[in-house]
């Protein structure tokens, strides 16, 4: 079930209501409910005391969910992602009833966190071939995306009513700089025309930095996030591809001395598969691995064909690695995937 505006469910005590509870819910997009008394109810009826807050979730989380991410629009309103709705509820079977304003929102990160900022990268470093994806939560309240290179504006979006993603193509955005500046202290990275160490400029999407560099690796993920935002993951270390291939097949009478194939496979799965691994990993980015690995609504990026494939994950855990859990060493993660969609020859 969906989490809710924490302050929102103190101030309605549903938690420790141990009285039945009769309710009626109405879509707060709907104008003229209070006039009109059937017009907007998702719901109507009693909760048993003592399960307030379990029936409430049930109700409200079908009303919430992300759509997968549309590389072809530059910002898009995810219209279901948050849902407002007004609670009348009653514990002396309406004689007197209190209403509150109830908001809903996708977030699965179990925190109490009130920014409006829900994209939260492992690493901010980015390939200049793949898009930048950045989620705000804009609902009730408007609020401005602004991208800059260095000190200079190059684009600027007012979003309002909803959770946005503001996606582009990094190569595309606006008044490219062109030239980058230049740092040692990156890997080995490419250039389109000649190959050269470290270079990179920096680009600020409000006040969250990103390092976009110009690199030789080939795999990024985009994935949604426990809170409900779009990020990114660039692969540093080494990827292999594998497909597995399982197959259907009958046997024909047997014929002395004939070419035909006594066993004709009719049926061909293609299953691609990939496992990547990352750069080295700092303890506060490792802490944030699971957004990953437990995200169930992934793309993968191949930045040299520029061909974008959902993805599943395989992993079956994550562990949460420290500097010290790991003996004091240098450590990375490996990620696999495969393709949502297999492939098929017959």
């Amino acid at each position: 079930m969906a989490n809710y505006s924490f302050q929102t469910w103190q101030t309605m005590n549903l938690a420790t209501r141990e009285n039945d509870t009769n309710f009626i819910i109405f879509d707060h997009n709907v104008p003229n409910h209070q006039d009109q008394e059937t017009e907007g109810i998702v719901y109507s009826g009693q909760i048993l005391g003592g399960y307030t807050l379990q029936n409430l979730n049930e109700i409200f989380s079908q009303y919430v969910k992300c759509d997968p991410i549309d590389f072809t629009a530059h910002t898009q309103l995810d219209n279901l992602f948050n849902k407002v709705f007004y609670v009348y509820y009653s514990s002396d079977n309406w004689s007197t009833y209190t209403r509150d304003l109830v908001s809903v929102t996708y977030d699965w990160s179990y925190t109490d966190n009130t920014s409006n900022l829900l994209s939260n990268p492992i690493s901010k470093i980015l390939d200049y071939r793949q898009y930048l994806l950045y989620s705000v939560n804009s609902y009730l309240m408007s609020t401005a995306i602004d991208v800059k290179v260095g000190d200079t504006t190059v684009d600027s979006v007012i979003v309002q009513n909803g959770k946005y993603n503001y996606v582009k193509k990094i190569d595309t955005i606006e008044d490219w700089p062109g030239e980058f500046n230049f740092d040692y202290s990156f890997d080995y990275l490419i250039d389109e025309d000649t190959i050269r160490p470290g270079w990179y400029y920096d680009l600020y999407v409000n006040n969250t930095r990103y390092i976009v560099a110009l690199t030789c690796y080939r795999y990024c993920i985009y994935y949604l996030n426990q809170r409900g935002g779009w990020d990114s993951l660039l692969f540093k270390g080494k990827e292999i591809q594998n497909d597995k291939l399982s197959r259907l097949s009958y046997k024909k009478n047997y014929v002395a001395q004939s070419q035909d194939l006594n066993k004709v496979d009719y049926l061909t799965t293609i299953q691609e598969t990939w496992q990547l691994n990352t750069a080295f990993m700092e303890d506060i980015n490792s802490d944030k691995m699971i957004n990953i690995m437990s995200s169930n609504m992934l793309f993968l990026h191949d930045l040299e064909t520029q061909k974008i494939i959902p993805v599943n994950i395989t992993n079956s855990e994550c562990t949460h690695k420290t500097y010290k859990n790991q003996n004091r060493k240098l450590y990375t993660y490996n990620i696999e995937v495969s393709a949502s969609q297999p492939k098929y020859r017959i």
